[in-house]
């Protein structure tokens, strides 16, 4: 009988992010083929491109990108830039300039698919290398990010028992517990710097029209043996007017990506989606993320993390490390007594002013979702 691929990772308290030894049998699924030649795929890399302009030789390099059109082409692939100081040019370039150094006119002298190589050794990360991995100290998290390794090791499984290759996951819960801290973690650690993966964000009903209409077919004909992944902020802004509802589902039960597939969505409003949505099949692993889901030593470590020292002795038995504070909010005091040079129990009382403020004179919940 056949069986899965299993992983269950261990909390530890300092990660290196390093997660190529989990993904050993994704490897053998996922790669970019060189000898491939797309003259029809139209990828938007900014004013400045290392590749000739408006398309590409080869594989989509991984990365994140969005849907978008313009004049003379119906779908582009826009790829979002990791440079603040760069506005104008794009990253790309500015990566493989450094990297040719003091003769960066020596790029006109190489071939397309070794500038390629040299771009990919030499790209900046979408993702700081410092990230604090959240997912280590939240139970459902950890839940989560195992799920994710186990389904990407085990596509021959997939293929065996003709089962389409594909996972959608959202995850719910209120703001700042970290949903989308752990979804931009795991496409740059797990998805982008190991597999190759080619990531598209939608934001709204627009993007999802423009992968409708254009982009299924598109990325049907060009991408073989590549990850795609989805990734979906806050699905309620999207399904609450009729032509983002219908598009959505259109993504999640078309034939032409039930292969090679993976979406990851988050929302702070789940009574605003409609039960459709979440059928089997369209939404695989729906889990609630929760502050009190993480555990007694998160706010110890990531005070460490933030300041670079040992936990002081003195806030042990402080109110703050044992009221479960999600992410956003214990980030918010650290940085509070910072900027303002007082203990972390003043500024928490300051923390704890400021909701009461935003409880009693601010809507519940917000109207957008966000």
């Amino acid at each position: 009988m056949e069986t899965l691929t299993t992983f269950t990772s261990s909390t530890s308290k300092k990660s290196d992010n390093t997660v190529a030894h989990l993904l050993t049998e994704a490897k053998k699924y996922f790669s970019i083929n060189n000898s491939k030649k797309y003259k029809n795929v139209v990828l938007d890399q900014g004013p400045l491109l290392s590749f000739p302009p408006h398309t590409i030789e080869s594989e989509i390099p991984s990365g994140i990108y969005y849907p978008s059109s313009t004049r003379q082409d119906n779908f582009v692939l826009s790829k979002v830039s990791a440079r603040e100081n760069y506005n104008d040019a794009d990253e790309d370039m500015m990566d493989l300039l450094e990297a040719l150094g003091d003769e960066p006119d020596l790029y006109r002298e190489m071939g397309s698919e070794y500038l390629r190589l040299l771009q990919k050794e030499n790209r900046t990360k979408y993702f700081g290398s410092h990230y604090f991995p959240t997912h280590e100290y939240n139970s459902t998290l950890k839940r989560v990010h195992e799920g994710i390794i186990n389904f990407l090791n085990n596509k021959e499984f997939y293929q065996n028992n003709n089962l389409g290759f594909k996972r959608s996951i959202l995850l719910y819960g209120r703001h700042g517990v970290g949903k989308s801290r752990f979804i931009d973690y795991a496409i740059n650690f797990l998805l982008i710097d190991e597999l190759d993966a080619i990531i598209i964000r939608i934001g709204s009903s627009q993007d999802v029209k423009l992968l409708n209409d254009f982009g299924l077919l598109t990325l049907n004909r060009v991408v073989e043996n590549r990850l795609i992944v989805l990734v979906i902020e806050e699905v309620a802004s999207i399904v609450t007017g009729r032509d983002g509802h219908i598009g959505l589902l259109n993504i999640l039960d078309n034939s032409l990506l039930r292969e090679n597939l993976l979406v990851l969505s988050t929302t702070n409003t789940p009574d605003r989606i409609p039960s459709n949505v979440l059928r089997n099949q369209r939404v695989d692993v729906l889990e609630e993320i929760r502050a009190d889901n993480y555990n007694d030593q998160f706010p110890i470590d990531f005070y460490e993390f933030i300041f670079q020292e040992e936990f002081p002795e003195k806030y042990r038995e402080s109110e703050w490390v044992e009221m479960k504070l999600n992410p956003a909010d214990l980030k918010e005091l650290f940085l509070f007594a910072k900027i303002n040079d007082v203990d972390i129990d003043t500024s928490f009382k300051q923390l704890q002013k400021r909701n009461r403020i935003v409880e009693r004179r601010f809507q519940s919940t917000a109207h957008l979702g966000f």
